[in-house]
């Protein structure tokens, strides 16, 4: 990485970001993010879901 990466690399990285991001927030593995099989996130009594 020596400055300005490729957009392809810079999505990519973003979109892993995301995942790993989803998973820790809801306490999920990465793989259940992905499919769309993970527990909702409940803030304060509010649902998120898919």
């Amino acid at each position: 990485m020596t400055g300005r990466e490729p957009k392809l690399d810079n999505d990519l990285f973003y979109v892993c970001a995301l995942i790993e991001h989803i998973g820790r927030a809801t306490k999920n593995r990465r793989a259940d993010v992905v499919t769309g099989n993970y527990k909702p996130l409940s803030v304060n009594g509010i649902i998120f879901q898919k």
